[in-house]
């Protein structure tokens, strides 16, 4: 029987290696063609969307070498290091050894973690080295499992130095003897290796994170690891502040020909892209995500960037998924707004018309809702999937239109809790008290849809029974929550924010719990954030608090000691401003425990926040803080604040007063006779005497 023809692995390999080396510029290549003014650091995004390339192997580390780069890691973790410069020192002895070895240990599954550390505590000099070294090699690196974190650290820590390079005073840190190129033209170079395989590296399983992180960092954006890490990846960490800040706190500016980058890509993306394509990706579970961030890109152009708008809104990632055109009047009957209603219940495909309605532009937003979603909020809401989208469409709506969509939602109520789809309600609800729509209604509805006594009430809405509220043995492992038990918890929160009914449904739940009940509701992670919300709302009156404060008496030690019930002690002190014996008595009963609470972390913060020893020690000055202080820890916070500036007037006064005061010690001193007179002179010679 015949054998299946096989290629031999050494020599298929030596071939791929040797066509590679052929078609692939290397960085020496690179240096030359820059340096003789042959090599173009634009980016002109033209090129046809190519087919997957064979994943290059670029050897293994031998024992000896893992050995030391597994050590090295540990002790960069560890950073326990004398000074920056004894850490910088050890970083270039790495990197020394890592000569010629950057592509194995990228590829590494026990090393390509050193490589990500190393790039998160490395100069400029040193990331621009290792970008020579990727250079013809990203479109390999940011498809393998290893080495495509590697290349989105580089791009995360990179793109702060392009920026600092747009600065006229910026020095660059490279040695002179060492070829030298900006980073803006590296980002340049190595996008125009990516681009012929951008549409393979959107739906690939690795390289789908690099290419979402890298879009968001050209458009100057920060970078939310949910966006472009998954779940399962392993956080990079320091142990201490050495290490520079890897996500910007908000946007950076980067060189315009990243934006104009960014445009290309999109123009590309959206022409060379057909409608069914589109529409694959739209619901692709790994492609989805970088269609979300190419549409938020291309909306967000929209809006800021007018000359983006030359294109017909046919050609554009929205108007060919959603089909809605130039003509304001379209009322949506084509076969892509079919596709788009069918999108709003998919489960990959709804997060996409999220991002659409939260970042469209106004005029467009408003189309999409003349065409897609009035007269259909309440129906959506009804779906578990699309009820996410009817969210993010509220928290967009005038306050002419909100009132329209609670209209439709109104009737779904009802079924919305009986389903425990409350989260709907709950955005409603917080909209309707932005807005200041009239929302009685809602509370009404919620009423009537559980059905049960008042003391019931919270009960029902968390999903509680009265044996939750019995303490169990912990186990082993973080404890389960049940998502229903939050989102009722969240919708209490919400309903105790606004007055009237709202408030009152719930007030009157809580006051009617016994004591046992309450002090177990504190304890409980959900139920105890109601309770701290029900303290602090403003709606809540004097007498309900005093009335809660009563009920918990004789249990603020235990809820001292437990990590959900502190909280509702330090809510304690502000709730009891103008309740001077309850804030008293509550001390008492906190003096009482001190034992026990100085055995606990948690007691301790709450002793501390309480000012518990001046209360012990000195009750006059905790008097003083109770009657209108902030707490012990808020004063901490607060010890560092600049005094306030003094006006001319004050200083002129204060200047008078100390030279009037000058002015009559010189007098005394020199009207002084007798024995005073000889004490001051033999003071002075001892003092002379002293310093000699």
């Amino acid at each position: 029987m015949p054998k299946e023809a096989k290629k031999r692995g050494r020599r298929a390999e030596r071939k791929r290696k040797e066509e590679a080396e052929k078609g692939q510029p290397g960085p020496q290549v690179v240096a030359l063609a820059e340096e003789a003014g042959h090599f173009h650091s634009g980016y002109d995004g033209v090129e046809a969307w190519g087919e997957e390339e064979d994943t290059q192997f670029y050897g293994l580390l031998n024992g000896e070498e893992s050995e030391y780069f597994r050590k090295a890691d540990e002790i960069l973790e560890l950073n326990q290091f004398g000074d920056g410069d004894e850490r910088a020192l050890f970083i270039a002895n790495v990197w020394k050894e890592a000569n010629g070895k950057e592509l194995k240990i990228a590829n590494s599954q026990g090393c390509s973690r050193l490589l990500e550390r190393l790039i998160l505590m490395s100069s400029p000099s040193q990331l621009k080295s290792l970008w020579r070294k990727f250079t013809g090699h990203f479109l390999n690196l940011a498809q393998h499992r290893f080495a495509s974190h590697c290349c989105e650290m580089l791009f995360r820590q990179s793109v702060g130095i392009a920026s600092k390079e747009m600065e006229d005073d910026y020095v660059d840190d490279t040695v002179t003897d060492e070829f030298f190129a900006s980073m803006e033209s590296l980002f340049l170079y190595m996008l125009s290796e990516l681009e012929p395989q951008l549409k393979h590296l959107c739906t690939d399983r690795f390289a789908s994170h690099t290419v979402r992180g890298l879009l968001l960092l050209l458009s100057g954006q920060t970078v939310p690891s949910d966006v472009v890490q998954s779940r399962k990846k392993e956080k990079i960490t320091l142990s201490s502040d050495f290490a520079p800040i890897s996500e910007p706190a908000e946007n950076i500016p980067v060189p315009q020909s990243f934006h104009d980058a960014i445009g290309k890509i999109l123009a590309a993306t959206a022409g060379g892209m057909s409608t069914e394509e589109i529409r694959s990706m739209a619901v692709h579970q790994i492609g989805g995500p970088t269609l979300q961030v190419l549409m938020q890109l291309e909306m967000g152009r929209s809006s800021n960037d007018k000359k983006a708008g030359a294109a017909s809104k046919e050609n554009t990632l929205l108007g060919k998924l959603t089909g809605i055109s130039a003509e304001d009047e379209k009322s949506g009957e084509s076969d892509s707004s079919s596709f788009f209603n069918n999108l709003l219940y998919d489960p990959v495909g709804s997060h996409l018309a999220e991002k659409i309605v939260v970042y469209a532009p106004k005029k467009d937003f408003k189309k999409l809702y003349k065409a897609f979603f009035k007269g259909r909020i309440g129906s959506l809401a009804r779906n578990e999937t699309a009820g996410f989208v009817v969210q993010r469409i509220l928290g967009r709506l005038e306050k002419h239109m909100l009132e329209e969509a609670l209209g439709e939602i109104l009737p779904q109520v009802k079924g919305l809790i009986e389903r425990s789809q409350v989260a709907v309600v709950k955005t409603l609800i917080d909209r309707c008290a932005k807005q200041g729509v009239e929302a009685s209604g809602i509370a009404e509805a919620i009423a009537s849809a559980y059905g049960c006594e008042p003391a019931e009430l919270i009960f029902n809405m968390m999903g509680l029974t009265p044996e939750d509220l019995t303490p169990k043995e912990e186990t082993s492992g973080k404890a389960k929550r049940d998502p229903s038990q939050r989102y009722g918890s969240l919708l209490a929160q919400s309903m105790l924010q606004l007055p009237g009914k709202f408030h009152g449904i719930i007030s009157e739940s809580i006051l009617a719990q016994p004591p046992q009940t309450i002090a177990g509701l504190s304890q409980l992670p959900q139920a105890s954030h109601l309770i701290q919300a029900y303290l602090q709302s403003p709606h809540t009156t004097t007498p309900n608090k005093r009335t809660l404060l009563n009920i918990l008496k004789g249990s603020f030690v235990t809820l001292s000691l437990s990590p959900n019930g502190s909280h509702i002690v330090d809510a304690c002190w502000p709730a009891t401003q103008g309740i001077m014996y309850i804030k008293q008595a509550i001390a008492s009963e906190l003096l009482s425990g001190e034992a026990s609470m100085r055995e606990s972390f948690f007691g301790r913060v709450v002793w501390r926040n309480w000012s518990m020893d001046k209360y012990k020690r000195s009750r006059n000055q905790w008097f003083a803080i109770a009657n209108g202080g902030p707490m012990d820890g808020d004063r901490n916070n607060n010890s560092n604040k600049v005094e306030k500036k003094k006006t001319a007037i004050e200083l002129t006064i204060d200047a008078t007063s100390r030279q009037l005061a000058r002015e009559r010690h010189a007098s005394r001193k020199n009207s002084a006779t007798g024995p005073n007179k000889r004490r001051q002179e033999q003071g002075s010679v001892g003092i002379k005497k002293i310093r000699r």
